[in-house]
């Protein structure tokens, strides 16, 4: 038996219509979590290598969030962030096609490093990569609300990524407020205090993304939360191996990424203007 696609959200999406077996072929699973998975498949058409983000829902609050996140995708267009092709609604399934990326977690890169984390080099390069994507969700008032080492996809050569996994990016809406998401471990001092996630708590983020690359670790403090008022204001220190061998304007852009009040924190746009990339600039301009 086909599997038949909602037409009406066929119809919103753009999409040309027809049964989703008929266009898409199912390759392998690249990953499986508790409300659904990600295969590699092939679009029939064009043998266009995509992913299939299978999401479970049980009622019409989770099949919107599942839209959404196709919707906001769909109406970004940069070279640092996933593509999204089109969105079906299958049994009890929402399913968003996606491009399909080849290549590692940052989170897997840096822990599978020989040393565990990168070099400074490398990690300019990354971070103003990741900044330039972040900056142009922030000028098309996006907000990501969850980046971290797992939801950033690296090339295996460390010269390119993107940003993935938007499920609960949300618009900025002037006046309204967005209640507290994402990961708990990455989120900013104001978030885990209780504020709703903003552009700045998106600059922290990154931030602690740089921290991990440079040393392999978490702030202090973020491993476990055991109490998260009580770490969210602790100061950031810069200590130990490897920091000894970072550079001054390495260290300068850590700590304008995470400082503690949200007011300070430069945007991402402005943070790409730090002295640390322009020393940096061959590696940072092939981003």
């Amino acid at each position: 038996m086909k599997l038949q696609v909602d037409t009406n959200v066929v119809q919103t999406t753009k999409s040309s219509g027809g049964d989703f077996e008929e266009r898409y072929q199912y390759k392998d699973m690249l990953g499986r979590g508790s409300s659904g998975s990600v295969w590699r498949a092939i679009r029939r058409n064009d043998n266009l290598e995509i992913a299939l983000k299978t999401i479970s829902f049980q009622d019409d609050g989770a099949r919107q969030i599942a839209k959404q996140e196709f919707e906001i995708l769909n109406s970004i267009s940069h070279p640092h962030i996933v593509k999204a092709f089109d969105f079906f609604i299958i049994n009890s399934f929402a399913t968003v096609v996606l491009e399909f990326v080849d290549g590692i977690t940052l989170h897997t890169a840096v822990t599978s490093h020989q040393e565990q984390h990168f070099s400074e080099p490398v990690a300019a390069g990354i971070c103003f990569t990741l900044l330039s994507a972040v900056a142009h969700l922030h000028h098309k008032q996006i907000v990501h609300r969850d980046i971290k080492p797992e939801n950033v996809i690296v090339s295996r050569s460390y010269d390119n990524l993107k940003l993935c996994d938007f499920n609960v990016a949300r618009y900025i809406e002037e006046g309204g407020l967005m209640t507290m998401t994402g990961t708990v471990l990455y989120a900013a001092p104001e978030v885990l205090l209780g504020e709703a996630p903003t552009q700045a708590a998106d600059v922290w983020c990154v931030g602690v993304c740089l921290y991990f690359m440079l040393s392999g670790s978490l702030p202090q403090g973020r491993k476990k939360l055991s109490c998260a008022s009580m770490i969210a204001m602790r100061p950031i220190k810069l200590v130990g191996s490897p920091w000894q061998n970072i550079s001054e304007e390495c260290r300068a852009v850590v700590m304008r990424a995470l400082d503690l009040d949200d007011m300070q924190r430069p945007g991402a746009a402005e943070l790409q203007q730090s002295a640390w990339f322009d020393q940096l600039a061959p590696s940072c301009e092939s981003s």
